[in-house]
């Protein structure tokens, strides 16, 4: 079977960076966790992956910000809101803009 934390190149094998990104990973096949290691950190840097050199978008799960996938952000984090982001599908991007 597939485990449910996984290495984000387990999902996103054609994106070389994230063989690169060892402290970010996978909660299944929509969630990415950003973990804050550093003690009073109010952001962290964040890679999000593409499929298939196609662009991804996806939703920070406290702020509801969406970013496009493919780049790396600087990203705020609270106690309350650590990085954790939603990818979304295609069927989802209709339920965004409406």
């Amino acid at each position: 079977g597939t485990p449910i934390l996984r290495p984000m190149f387990y999902d996103f094998n054609d994106d070389i960076e994230c063989y690169k990104s060892e402290d970010q990973y996978m909660f299944g096949s929509n969630y990415l966790v950003a973990p804050v290691y550093t003690y009073r950190a109010t952001s962290r840097s964040v890679y999000l992956p593409v499929i298939d050199k196609q662009n991804l978008i996806w939703q920070h799960y406290y702020t509801k910000q969406v970013y496009k996938g493919g780049q790396r952000y600087n990203i705020s984090t609270t106690l309350n809101d650590f990085p954790l982001f939603v990818k979304i599908t295609s069927n989802d991007i209709d339920t965004l803009v409406h």
